[in-house]
């Protein structure tokens, strides 16, 4: 009597692997898009709670502020979020990447008085790469 023999043979395990290593490598930029475009997504809802924050003291003292220290901002845990003070009349919310929470990001988002919300290279450190986020 020849006995039967049970389990998977090295052909159809290696067949799984090949298959799960395509599947990997197509999920996971995929992945890495969604994660930064949510980060985007939260830090923008941070600059606009921080530009509102900022246009309910113009209406109070009617002007903006010179400085504000970033204790005073709203922040965020994936970018760092700043203040700077264009003129008596407008303002600019800055928030760069925080290197040790989100390592991957290159571009910075800002936020001015006009409630214009672009996103910028964070290379080039001008407007020129910038970008208005919707």
């Amino acid at each position: 009597m020849k006995q039967q023999q049970k389990g998977f043979t090295l052909v159809e395990l290696m067949i799984v692997v090949l298959t799960l290593a395509l599947l990997a490598t197509i999920a996971y930029p995929s992945y890495q898009t969604y994660i930064r475009r949510t980060r985007l997504e939260n830090v923008r809802a941070s600059l606009l709670l921080n530009a509102q924050k900022m246009e309910r003291y113009y209406s109070q003292q009617h002007h903006f502020p010179s400085t504000i220290a970033a204790a005073d901002l709203e922040q965020n845990t994936y970018f760092d979020i700043s203040y700077e003070a264009v003129s008596g009349d407008n303002f600019r919310l800055i928030a760069k990447p925080n290197k040790s929470n989100n390592p991957n990001e290159n571009r910075y988002m800002q936020i001015n008085g006009d409630g214009i919300v672009s996103v910028c290279e964070q290379s080039a450190g001008t407007d020129e790469n910038c970008y208005v986020y919707k």
